[in-house]
């Protein structure tokens, strides 16, 4: 395994900068994780995390632990493979990468910052299309979560009835249209306003750059790659609900957690309010299937953590700990 070098690319920044942005990520990452701990009383989810142990919970806790490494791990090779056709990275700097997205991502709206944290393992002649890559390996995570979410409710409501009507012919063409609409919008948006020559030479000339290299197996292996992280997620909220005494069956759990993923990721979630909407999406979907409402909004909370707070503050640590290393 290649040594992951104690510094990252910065080009044309000065050291500075990169210095304090740095610091800055810091300070508000764990500000914000500091907190979401207090407002979300975090601290009985503690006790309870404690009252729950029993025989079974160290093989539990330990498989959610293990879970933990193969999603981030999965999500590594994803973003490896994604950017192979331009820049070769290995799997230790991916990683990386990864963690400093995480670590940016908690604290901006729909882990939009994700894409500024990865960009500071890769230099700068390649960051505009790793950003493109990166963008179209998260659209294909998304057609796993709107796929299976969509089968998800459709089985879901067959035997449960849904705190709201849905009409599936209405909601596919509503959804189709309003996608179109805002295509319009944006590319109107750019194509008017923003300049045309540098409009094409920084958005157009990537794309297909992009376009150019990334194959129909490349895409079938990326998306293969989705897949086993959304069964990780599904894994690990399940382990989860165990753990808090909250026991419903895989199946009903896969149905519950799909449709809370599928809701997740079409609305547009502030990051301050992800924990709450999780927790409440979870309670509306899941408590069909047990009544312990505590239990569930545990699990859902010590997903957040598990899956996204312990990285990102390994993530701050590590981008804290590296030197800046300047490129021309």
């Amino acid at each position: 395994m290649e040594r992951v070098k104690n510094e990252f690319p910065t080009s044309k920044i000065p050291q500075w900068v990169a210095v304090l942005t740095k610091r800055l990520i810091l300070v508000v990452s764990w500000g914000y994780i500091l907190y979401r701990f207090i407002f979300d009383d975090f601290f009985n989810v503690s006790r309870l995390f404690y009252i729950s142990i029993d025989n079974n919970f160290l093989l539990q806790i330990t498989l959610v632990l293990t879970l933990v490494f193969v999603n981030w791990g999965l999500e590594s090779y994803k973003w490896k493979f994604s950017l192979s056709g331009f820049h070769k990275i290995s799997f230790p700097k991916s990683f990386l990468g990864v963690l400093f997205g995480l670590s940016v991502a908690i604290f901006t709206p729909n882990r939009s910052g994700e894409y500024v944290g990865r960009i500071w393992v890769i230099p700068s002649k390649f960051r505009v299309k790793s950003v493109v890559a990166t963008v179209f390996a998260n659209i294909l995570q998304l057609s796993v979560t709107l796929i299976f979410g969509a089968f998800a409710l459709y089985f879901w409501q067959k035997s449960n009835e849904l705190p709201f009507q849905l009409d599936f012919g209405k909601i596919n063409l509503f959804v189709i249209i309003f996608f179109l609409i805002l295509l319009v919008l944006i590319f109107s948006l750019l194509f008017f306003i923003l300049n045309p020559t540098w409009f094409k030479r920084t958005i157009i000339q990537p794309i297909r750059d992009f376009i150019s290299y990334w194959t129909i197996p490349l895409t079938i292996k990326v998306w293969c790659l989705s897949f086993c992280r959304y069964l990780v997620f599904i894994v690990q909220f399940w382990l989860l609900l165990k753990i808090f005494d909250a026991q419903i069956p895989f199946i009903e759990t896969f149905y519950g957690v799909g449709i809370m993923y599928l809701v997740m990721a079409l609305l547009p979630i502030l990051t301050f309010a992800e924990p709450a909407v999780r927790s409440a999406l979870s309670v509306a979907f899941l408590s069909v299937f047990n009544s312990n409402d505590v239990g569930i909004i545990s699990a859902s909370l010590a997903m957040w953590v598990f899956n996204l707070v312990i990285p990102s503050v390994i993530g701050s640590i590590m981008l804290n700990s590296l030197k800046t290393k300047k490129y021309d």
